[in-house]
């Protein structure tokens, strides 16, 4: 964790449990370096960055001319980075969008299933997403899937995390109420937690050309897991 910028108020972590704030930040930048072997000089987006829960343990790993992009639908934890974090370290930038989200950004005016990534084609070499998925419906992940093929380079790689519903016996109890092309845990909620079949994204990333490289279950069923929730990591088609 870096040492000059302090996590935000815990009334402030609405992204994930404030006990495990910090500890959730130092697993993941252990993914991206063991994982998905980003390096310091890579460009990274982060898609749905929250209010710095993955970014804080980066600042000191990401160095110029390594960057780092990350754009959420909740204005206060964006703005909390803008103010907090690209003063002292103007390689990572922060930028709110408008996407609707029921448990997030409920008035938001653009539907997911559309929304066009603010970034420009083979831009990024990495791009993660950290229980975003979870929450949207199936327009949304597939969508998606497709501006992430659009941004990456060639070669580029994402890590996506997911429940999936056929990686276990319980998931099928823990997720019983069909939703938004998934299954979901709350009928009168669904954004709360969605599961997807696991075949069913396996073929949109093969249609969105995304080669899938590893899919690493999670804990969250009881079992012993990579981290808490599944885990795909996935590499952009090169064609050339």
């Amino acid at each position: 964790m870096d040492s000059i910028i302090a996590p935000p108020a815990r009334e402030l972590m609405y992204d994930g449990p404030a006990d495990a704030w910090e500890a959730n930040g130092r697993e993941f930048l252990e993914h991206y370096e063991g994982l998905c072997s980003l390096k310091p000089h890579e460009r990274m987006l982060d898609v749905g960055c929250g209010i710095g829960r993955k970014t804080l343990p980066l600042l000191g790993y990401l160095t110029p001319p390594g960057s780092y992009e990350g754009f959420d639908c909740n204005y206060l934890g964006v703005r909390w980075c803008q103010e907090n974090i690209s003063p002292r370290y103007p390689n990572f930038r922060f930028q709110h969008v408008d996407v609707y989200a029921p448990g997030y950004n409920p008035s938001g005016q653009i539907n997911p299933a559309g929304f066009h990534f603010p970034y420009q084609n083979n831009e990024f070499d990495f791009v993660m997403l950290g229980s975003v998925f979870t929450h949207l419906g199936h327009g949304g992940v597939k969508n998606y899937l497709g501006e992430i093929q659009r941004v990456l380079k060639p070669g580029g790689r994402c890590l996506i995390t997911y429940f999936l519903r056929s990686a276990y016996e319980t998931a099928h109890a823990m997720f019983p109420y069909p939703c938004l092309g998934g299954w979901c845990q709350d009928g009168k909620f669904p954004e709360k937690a969605i599961a997807y079949d696991e075949g069913h994204i396996r073929t949109l990333y093969q249609d969105a050309g995304l080669d899938i490289d590893g899919v690493f279950y999670g804990s969250w069923s009881g079992s012993k897991g990579l981290s808490y929730q599944d885990m795909i990591l996935a590499y952009k088609r090169d064609d050339s």
